[in-house]
């Protein structure tokens, strides 16, 4: 008589093992993606910090409201250069009297601050 070693796993096992690890990866995607995008926006929430001072320094300093970038750069208060990030290059950076705007590749990345409190609509 012939003794049959059984070694590894049946088909249901492994097809048992397969839905399980598609299932983790169903619930876990969507929350790395979200990760990701909020990773994103916090580049351009830090930069709109430093956007923020800047307007401030140069209305307290020269008692006049910076109309663009570039017054805040040539002045001194600010230099554009460094607001190029890997997400967001400083052309993506606007401001008005209330609010500076941060605009992304995607309607997702798009960030909005409040100049006087430094609140973000969509953090």
């Amino acid at each position: 008589m012939m003794k049959l070693n059984k070694k590894g796993f049946t088909l249901v096992e492994l097809i048992v093992v397969i839905v399980i690890i598609g299932i983790l990866a169903a619930i876990a995607a969507p929350s790395m993606t979200a990760n990701v995008t909020r990773a994103k926006r916090a580049e351009a929430i830090s930069a709109m910090g430093s956007i923020r001072t800047a307007y401030r320094l140069y209305t307290a300093d020269k008692s006049a409201l910076p109309t663009n970038m570039s017054h805040l750069n040539d002045s001194g208060y600010l230099v554009v250069a460094e607001l190029n990030g890997p997400n967001y290059a400083a052309s993506n950076y606007s401001f008005s009297a209330v609010q500076i705007n941060a605009v992304g590749a995607t309607a997702a990345l798009n960030v909005n601050m409040n100049l006087i409190t430094g609140k973000t609509d969509n953090p």
